[in-house]
């Protein structure tokens, strides 16, 4: 309609000397009105959209798998009415409360709803399971801290195995944390595991020859050893060279060297799970590690790992 108007307006102009003044007057009043009808009205009616509503969060499915699965283990870990099982049952609550949570990473309340599946058959079932569940749940993680966490609930269900060995206490909580590179994961390794190595040389100077712990130590020292030559074989170049002196626990007789060797064992596992967070090749390792701090007398934490990140 504008061109229509338009043209109409300019063939009127073209005539505008030969008309009467009022004539003029009304030409150019009449056309600028239909002019104005024809602009687009400027003016915005009602009020702005609201934004849409964020979209509810959902856990993946690997974790969804690991939820149900802990969550069946529980009711068999407390039906065994001993200190395995109730050390055992908490250990598995405080998994179950960071998997629910929309970050597990973030130490804050649940935001996902308990499940209640169908409780396995036997503890043995129920354990084959929740480790194979959390296996999956490693095998998908994105980013080393995710793979810590995940590798944690792994170690400690590896330690399930051994209902002999209570588990121990909460200790360090997870964290989100910067990539750790490959070297520097593998230093940290080598570090405690040549701290290791000279405590378990210290108790077998100190632990009288009779003493059965002597014939640990010397079988476990030779262990020690083919580990280290595995862990400084990964350096690519600048092999670091061993400390003259780590600094250890007290180690002044058969008490305190076996106290001393389970403190060191467990500093190695630590090492180990996060150099297999950083590289997934070492995930074997770290798990062999968990048998070798049961026969130290150590205890697993509820997070095994994260004391190397704290």
């Amino acid at each position: 309609m504008t061109q229509v108007v338009g043209s109409f307006y300019v063939r009127q102009v073209a005539r505008l000397p030969f008309m009467s003044p009022s004539r003029r007057l009304f030409l150019a009043g009449g056309s600028l009105g239909l002019l104005a009808a024809c602009t687009p009205d400027p003016t915005v009616h009602g009020g702005p959209a609201a934004p849409p509503a964020p979209p509810e969060p959902t856990q993946p499915p690997e974790v969804i798998s690991l939820v149900n699965a802990l969550s069946a283990l529980v009711p068999v870990a407390t039906a065994a009415g001993d200190p395995w099982g109730a050390a055992a049952a908490v250990q598995v609550g405080e998994w179950l409360a960071r998997l629910r949570q929309v970050d597990p990473l973030a130490d804050a309340k649940p935001h996902f709803p308990e499940t209640s599946p169908s409780p396995a058959a036997d503890l043995a079932t129920a354990l084959t399971r929740a480790t194979e569940a959390a296996r999956a749940a490693v095998d998908a993680s994105q980013v080393q801290p995710e793979r810590l966490l995940r590798q944690s609930i792994l170690a400690g269900l590896t330690g399930f195995a051994n209902q002999g060995a209570v588990p121990g206490a909460t200790g360090v909580r997870p964290s989100s944390f910067p990539d750790v590179a490959d070297d520097a994961a593998a230093q940290a390794a080598i570090t405690r595991i040549w701290a290791l190595q000279q405590g378990v040389e210290k108790g077998i100077g100190i632990v009288a020859k009779d003493d059965p712990l002597a014939a640990t130590l010397l079988a476990r020292r030779d262990e020690v050893r083919a580990l280290r030559g595995k862990v400084l074989e990964s350096f690519a170049a600048n092999r670091p060279l061993q400390d003259a002196h780590y600094e250890l626990p007290a180690i002044t007789d058969a008490t305190t060297a076996a106290a001393a060797w389970a403190r060191l064992e467990l500093a190695v596992l630590d090492a180990l799970l996060v150099l297999a967070a950083v590289t997934r090749s070492w995930l074997e390792d770290a798990l062999a590690q968990v048998a070798k701090v049961q026969a130290s007398g150590g205890q697993l934490p509820t997070w095994p790992g994260w004391p190397a990140r704290s």
